[in-house]
């Protein structure tokens, strides 16, 4: 059924990658069930393109990523919606509603969610309200947006399906009934779930045994700690290998899905009052004995029974479930304010402040409470101690466990092991290790970062290879020959011999590292073929920021012997402009230390000083930039910075007495407008020209930093304006 008006059904269909777009696909579907609409909900790779033409209305939630591109589990949607086959009236008589979740901080801005509105529409399909548009930097995050579209989706689908006489919206308070629930192994419907034997296998906690769908083995070879002890900041370069050949390339991440820590579990087991069935072997049983699964919502993690699934041989007992499969540390989204709410036993004022937090007008009390001081679910669990969630709804509560990614700092010759060390491949991680005070004074650890640093050498972990962030589309991975020798075709030859600009803050510089270690092995290739002169590879500039010099400068040995470094006594304390010399390509390196002097130094203004090769690189010599590092300022103050160096057209630019960056020849001016009459020379002009001639100079910055925007847009188009931040 479609928008013809037959039956009452909707479609919520989500891509996402972190669990935002899950969730608030979720809280969609909460608002369409109230509505008495027959629900559906499923990832949008579940589901057939057809399939939005047999509801009254579907609502599509996608967040973005990587380069403007589609979350892992809605690509293959996307590809076949892409179809040239497909009839302009492929999807005519769909209702369709739009939410997309972005980050202003990267250069495609709701980048996916914008091209599958427009494709809909090609297809026939009619959008009834505007699109919800969420950016996560928003003052109010992607709360904001989305909850000031919610009530106009609501008033939508109720002006056009009205409820059937004497029918009523459910109340929000009136719960809503759970699709599965927990329950002991030997009341699964047959054919459900493998037999057990009722005891708890014992693993080594060193060793992933989870079976996370499309992930493989790697090993632990080394965790170490790159920066000195006394630092604030534990930074980790953690080698992993495996023996599969995994050909990536730069801007590819690995996934890693943490667990919780056994004494955060034991805590939620006491706080729950769960001790009894804590260890008991459990699985999920559905509310309402279906005739046929097929047509069922799945279960809230269907993997764990699968058929080709390893995890068919092992019990599963609330606490493993707990430990390896739900996130019971993350910052609480709103919707489980109101899902705690419910299990508020005999304390009505915890129960009212639960709901507080999910309602519009108290989302700046929700921020202050929840996101400010990063509080868990755990700790929220515990101050409000009146909450007791039922042992066999846990998994319809608490959120599942997100793997989370990080960006592979190994490139080129450095990915492959070699025979002696067994054969296959080597990935390098840089990882920050989250630990910090917030605003109430709590420390605050990351989940993922915690679990890495707490591995050792030699344990295993189960990863996902991720090439949503790959730098470039056009890139070949060097075919391997039958001898295990590599071979690069011509393309990746031309792209090696493009001009790049690599600007990175903190752990920024692992991708941009695996993009300088690529080059240098398809160079490597070059000259084994003879093909072309050594000095002819491509030109390489590396601007990199950190805090100090001798504490986190990451790889900084790597990078003393591709170029020559000024001595640390010089004025700017940064690398010299000469290039690596013998048997390598061009390299410069640009450094800023900003703790390193009284006046705080940053990439922006090291890009300023260098006015003039930046703007070579950019406009004669059509370098591809890319980006990487926090997200936030840095990449937007990296951007005002390339604008400023294209609207003065490679002018030297010095600070002036402000803080303020102008052109060398403007400063001149300044300075003279600094001296008394009698001091200059020649005739005062008279102040009608000279304020004429300011707001012509005025129209012509304005007009020549719209050109400077249009040019980095246009940059952004080709793919050689790159952005990976985090």
């Amino acid at each position: 059924m479609n928008g013809d008006g037959q039956g009452r059904t909707a479609l919520i269909l989500y891509g996402t990658e972190t669990g935002t777009a899950q969730d608030l696909a979720e809280e969609i579907s909460r608002a369409t069930e109230r509505l008495h609409f027959d629900t559906t909900i499923a990832e949008l790779d579940h589901v057939p393109i057809t399939l939005p033409s047999a509801y009254t209305i579907t609502v599509f939630v996608l967040s973005t990523t990587g380069q403007g591109e589609f979350p892992s589990n809605a690509r293959v949607f996307w590809t076949n919606l892409l179809k040239k086959k497909l009839p302009a009236t492929f999807l005519q008589g769909v209702l369709f509603f739009l939410v997309g979740l972005g980050d202003t901080s990267y250069p495609k801005f709701n980048w996916a969610a914008r091209k599958l509105g427009k494709r809909l529409k090609q297809l026939g399909a009619l959008e009834v309200i505007d699109a919800c548009e969420a950016d996560e930097q928003g003052e109010e995050s992607t709360d904001g947006a989305f909850l000031a579209w919610l009530p106009l989706f609501k008033a939508a689908i109720v002006d056009d399906f009205p409820l059937p006489d004497g029918l009523r919206p459910i109340p929000d308070e009136q719960p809503l009934p759970s699709k599965w629930v927990l329950g002991p192994v030997h009341v699964v419907p047959n054919g459900q779930c493998t037999s057990v034997n009722g005891q708890t296998p014992i693993v080594h906690p060193n060793h992933d045994t989870r079976p996370i769908p499309g992930s493989f083995p790697v090993r632990l070879k080394e965790n170490n700690r790159v920066t000195p002890s006394s630092h604030w900041q534990d930074v980790r370069l953690l080698t992993l290998t495996t023996n599969r050949y995994i050909n990536y390339l730069p801007g590819d991440a690995l996934s890693i899905m943490p667990e919780n820590f056994p004494e955060d579990v034991s805590t939620l087991i006491q706080l729950m009052d769960w001790t009894s069935i804590a260890d008991t072997p459990i699985t999920f049983i559905p509310t309402s004995n279906p005739t046929d699964f097929a047509n069922y919502p799945p279960c809230p993690i269907p993997y764990l029974f699968s058929t080709t699934s390893s995890s068919s041989s092992t019990t599963l007992t609330l606490r493993t479930l707990l430990t390896s499969y739900l996130d019971i540390t993350c910052i609480p989204r709103r919707s489980l304010f109101a899902t705690l709410s419910r299990f508020s036993i005999n304390n009505s004022t915890q129960r009212d402040r639960l709901l507080e937090f999910t309602l519009p007008q108290y989302l700046d009390e929700y921020y202050d409470y929840a996101t400010r001081p990063r509080r868990s679910v755990l700790e929220i669990l515990q101050e409000f101690d009146s909450v007791k969630v039922p042992w066999w709804e846990a998994a319809n509560v608490f959120p599942l466990m997100k793997g989370r990614q990080f960006s592979i700092a190994s490139g080129g010759n450095s990915r492959r092991l070699s025979e002696e060390e067994g054969g296959g491949t080597k990935f390098e991680l840089l990882v920050a290790i989250v630990k910090y005070k917030t605003v109430i004074k709590k420390i605050r650890q990351g989940v993922c970062t915690r679990y890495l640093a707490a591995r050792a050498p030699g344990s295993t972990l189960n990863v996902i290879h991720r090439t949503d962030g790959r730098f470039s589309t056009k890139a070949k991975i060097p075919k391997q020959t039958a001898q295990g020798r590599n071979t690069a075709e011509q393309e990746e030859e031309e792209d090696l011999m493009k001009p790049k600009l690599l600007i990175g803050a903190g752990t920024g510089i692992a991708p941009l590292r695996a993009i300088i270690q690529h080059d240098e092995e398809l160079l490597s290739l070059r000259l084994q073929k003879k093909s072309r002169n050594p000095t002819q590879g491509p030109t390489t500039t590396l601007f990199f920021g950190a805090r100090n010099h001798d504490r986190d400068f990451f790889f900084a040995d790597e990078w003393k012997v591709k170029t020559k470094l000024a001595p640390k006594s010089s004025p700017h304390h940064h690398p010299s402009s000469n290039p690596a010399e013998v048997g390598a390509a061009p390299f410069r390196l640009i450094t800023s230390f900003s703790r390193d002097q009284p006046q705080k130094i940053y990439l922006q203004d090291r890009i300023r000083e260098h006015a003039p090769h930046v703007y070579d690189l950019l406009v004669h010599r059509k370098a591809a930039v890319v980006v990487c590092g926090s997200s936030g300022a840095m990449p937007k103050a990296v951007r005002r910075a390339l604008v400023d160096v294209l609207v003065r057209g490679g002018s030297t630019m010095e600070r002036n007495d402000g803080g303020g960056w102008v052109e060398g020849s403007e400063r001149e001016r300044e300075r003279e407008r600094e001296v008394g009459p009698s001091e200059r020379s020649g005739v005062q002009p008279e102040a009608e020209r000279e304020h004429g001639e300011e707001k012509e100079q005025e129209q012509e910055r304005r007009c020549r930093q719209e050109q400077a925007e249009r040019y980095l847009d246009a940059m952004e188009k080709d793919r050689r304006y790159l952005q990976e931040t985090w």
